[in-house]
């Protein structure tokens, strides 16, 4: 059993309308906007990749818990685990770890997948290869500069990263 852990905002989901009100912690402010949040093209290619090949999946934000089920659930994605904010920010491996103990696996049959420098750091410091998300970052030199295991400009490539990590 393998797991995929991902970042939420500006990874699958574009959070774009309500980017002043998360920049701000404005959870009530930003929860106005959901309605307005779509999947970036390709995710929904990506986790039916996932679900086929039984890819447990989590997602570990640094948002707060309830506005990621508010998100996933308006965007339609279901998933094993949900950490927020609440178990620890990134870059620490806390929520990290907190999910993989949750799916009951360990780092090694893990990877993480995020658009910031602080989710590769995170997944660095917690022993999880990372694969840096181009699509939706507002940082991408950061992003670079925190040397990523792999680095893709699509969702759709998470497909042949883990086809390739995993032998899926």
């Amino acid at each position: 059993m393998i797991s995929v852990i991902f970042d939420l905002d500006e990874t699958l989901v574009d959070t774009t309308p309500a980017m002043m009100e998360l920049k701000e912690e404005n959870w009530k402010g930003a929860e106005h906007h959901i309605s307005e949040f779509t999947l970036y093209e390709g995710v929904t290619e990506l986790l039916e990749f996932l679900q086929a090949h039984d890819v447990r999946m989590a997602v570990v934000s640094t948002s707060p818990g309830e506005y990621c089920r508010m998100v996933l659930e308006h965007v339609g994605i279901n998933c094993h685990c949900i950490i927020g904010k609440e178990e620890g920010n990134k870059p620490s491996p806390a929520p990290l770890r907190k999910a993989l103990e949750s799916l009951k696996l360990s780092p090694e049959h893990s990877i993480v997948f995020g658009d910031k420098a602080t989710d590769i750091e995170a997944a660095q410091n917690a022993g999880i290869q990372s694969v840096a998300c181009t699509w939706g970052t507002l940082e991408l030199d950061k992003l670079l500069n925190a040397h990523p295991d792999f680095v893709i400009s699509d969702p759709r490539d998470g497909i042949q990263v883990l086809s390739k990590r995993f032998m899926l």
